[in-house]
């Protein structure tokens, strides 16, 4: 299922192994769920179209912002685990930064 966040952006880093994470736009979903204020999800429907496949391998990265909703863990059919570091970067700090670039 498709998941996304409200308050924090994920920063996925893949330190070995591999994976595909499937990303869709959150505004195509339907939620299936409330928002889980405590972990900062909230699930969607498995859309009708295809999502935009994601594949992800040791040194690489990924963003995803609250209209980003992805499912992570698809296996690649190459790797059979993956070793990655999920970092939360609260939202707040994004508008600060863009809010100090435009004076």
């Amino acid at each position: 299922m498709p998941e996304a966040h409200r308050a924090y952006v994920d920063l996925q880093y893949y330190v070995a192994g591999g994976e595909i994470i499937d990303w869709y736009p959150l505004e195509a979903l339907v939620p299936t769920t409330d928002h889980d204020e405590e972990g900062d999800f909230r699930l969607f429907a498995c859309p009708a179209h295809l999502p935009l496949p994601l594949l992800m391998r040791a040194g690489t990265f990924a963003l995803f912002f609250p209209q980003d909703a992805h499912v992570p863990m698809v296996a690649d059919g190459v790797h059979s685990s993956y070793c990655m570091i999920v970092f939360k970067i609260r939202c707040g700090l994004f508008e600060q930064q863009v809010a100090a670039l435009a004076k």
